[in-house]
C-alpha cells in the first residue's frame, strides 16, 4: 500500500527490513536504525528524542476487522460501528 502510493509520485522506498511488532519497530528507530511510517497510535508510545512528522497529502485507507469469539460480542460491536 505504501509502496503503490509512492510509486504513484515515482519514487521508489529503500526497505532494509520489514518488522511486524509496533514496539520493535519503535526499538530500531529509537536506537537510530531507521526510520518508519507507522499509524498514529504509536505517537504515544515513542520516546522524547524520536519526532513524528505527519503526512497531510497521502491517499491511503486501510480496511480493519473486529474479530470476537462470542456471538454476542459480535452483535454488540456491530451495533456500535452501525449507530456512528
Amino acid at each position: 500500500m505504501v509502496e503503490t502510493e509512492f510509486a504513484s509520485r515515482g519514487k521508489k522506498l529503500q526497505i532494509a527490513f520489514e518488522i511486524e511488532l509496533g514496539q520493535s519497530i519503535l526499538g530500531f528507530i529509537q536506537s537510530n536504525l531507521g526510520i518508519s511510517i507507522l499509524p498514529k497510535i504509536f505517537i504515544s508510545q515513542m520516546s522524547e528524542d524520536v519526532k513524528a512528522i505527519p503526512f497531510s497529502d497521502v491517499r491511503l485507507n486501510r480496511q480493519i476487522s473486529l474479530l470476537a469469539r462470542a456471538e454476542a460480542v459480535n452483535r454488540q460491536l456491530l451495533s456500535l460501528f452501525r449507530s456512528s
